[in-house]
């Protein structure tokens, strides 16, 4: 059995071309009604199912000429519509010679079931022809203009509705985006997306802006932007960043590095460049990724690191003023003893006595030594601000 589909959607002629042919019908495909009038000149069909709405030739105006012409008028008509609807859609499409109507979508067995009961059997009522295109043309022509305009009107409201939910989508985009530009400036983090399948490299603004460069000219090509990228990197670390960048499009390994990166402009800077793989149908198909500037927390790193070695240098230090005000005061005793009992010695000998010279360099030294004494505490005190 030949059927002719008449509908000016791809996706509605593909699945009624498929579930015809699984039922072993022949299907036919036309886009809209002139379309479907060439191929009944051509070819000889058992049903036409049709949609209402489409470009040139409306299904309405269709039917209405398959019914004007005695070699068509018998042949059953179908309307399988999603925009003409109504019960008052229905009364004029079975007014204008449609044998069914039915409301998209509709279950396949359903589609099935009324081709089969319409298909056996089948005899068109031709009085009622006769009547509705010989003796009340006018009044078809009127309820046709009636339910067009009306559909018109409908569809130019869809139309103005989704014009305007469309310009709120593109106002909420354009907002998202300057949101998501300046929160990448401040936070200084860009993120970049390789398109696989493609073999496409995108960068975000904010990737051009950590990289400091001012031209475009060779952002186009995937592997310029690659090369241009890893000339930033030091040399110990470039070759690190390119195997891990390969590894996670062909293997799936994610990975998180961080390094010294030197701009355009050249300025030396610390970054981390992170990226992951994403898979379809076990395949990678993109790999995301993003590059953030770290140097000021890199910075604030090394100070607090170089502050903490002045610390425990200074605790060193201070240990060791301890230490040595601590054996300077050891020595002092000593020292102390020792001049101690050299004036009791000078005191108590007669003045003749053979080693009073000795002892009195002995006096002398010992007070040398205690001047010293004080004089190296207090240097190494100074050292060490104590």
């Amino acid at each position: 059995m030949n059927i002719l589909i008449v509908d000016d959607n791809e996706s509605n002629l593909y699945l009624l071309n498929s579930l015809l042919k699984g039922y072993g019908y022949t299907p036919f495909q036309a886009q809209n009604g002139k379309e479907a009038l060439d191929l009944l000149n051509i070819e000889n069909f058992d049903l036409i199912i049709s949609d209402i709405l489409m470009p040139v030739m409306d299904g309405f105006t269709l039917c209405i000429e398959i019914h004007k012409l005695d070699q068509y008028k018998d042949i059953p008509f179908i309307f399988y519509t999603a925009t003409y609807t109504g019960p008052k859609d229905e009364d004029f499409a079975k007014t204008i010679g449609a044998d069914l109507f039915l409301v998209k979508p509709s279950e396949p067995d359903i589609i099935i079931d009324n081709i089969k009961r319409l298909t056996e059997n089948y005899q068109k009522n031709v009085s009622q022809s006769l009547k509705s295109y010989d003796t009340e043309e006018k009044e078809i022509l009127k309820l046709y203009n009636e339910r067009l305009v009306r559909k018109l009107e409908q569809k130019m409201l869809e139309i103005e509705n989704e014009l305007n939910a469309r310009i709120e989508a593109e106002k909420a985009l354009r907002r998202n985006e300057a949101i998501l530009n300046a929160t990448q400036q401040i936070g200084k983090i860009g993120g970049w997306e390789f398109d696989a399948l493609a073999n496409k490299m995108y960068w975000t603004n904010e990737v051009i802006a950590i990289h400091e460069y001012e031209s475009d000219s060779c952002l186009q090509n995937t592997d310029e932007i690659l090369k241009l990228s890893l000339s930033c990197y030091a040399e110990e670390d470039r070759l690190t960043i390119q195997n891990a960048f390969l590894k996670c499009c062909s293997e799936g390994v994610p990975y998180d590095l961080n390094c010294w990166f030197t701009t355009f402009k050249g300025n030396k800077i610390y970054i981390r460049t992170s990226a992951f793989p994403v898979f379809e149908d076990g395949k990678i198909v993109k790999v995301y990724g993003y590059i953030k500037d770290e140097t000021d927390s890199k910075n604030a790193q090394l100070e607090k690191e170089l502050l903490n070695a002045q610390l425990v240098q200074s605790q060193k230090l201070e240990s060791l003023g301890q230490l040595a005000g601590g054996v300077a005061h050891d020595f002092n005793n000593i020292l102390s003893i020792i001049l101690g009992y050299g004036e009791i010695l000078m005191r108590t000998i007669p003045s003749g006595f053979d080693f009073i010279s000795e002892i009195q360099e002995i006096i002398h030294a010992a007070n040398r030594a205690s001047d010293l004494s004080i004089i190296h505490k207090y240097l190494i005190c100074k050292s060490i601000n104590i």
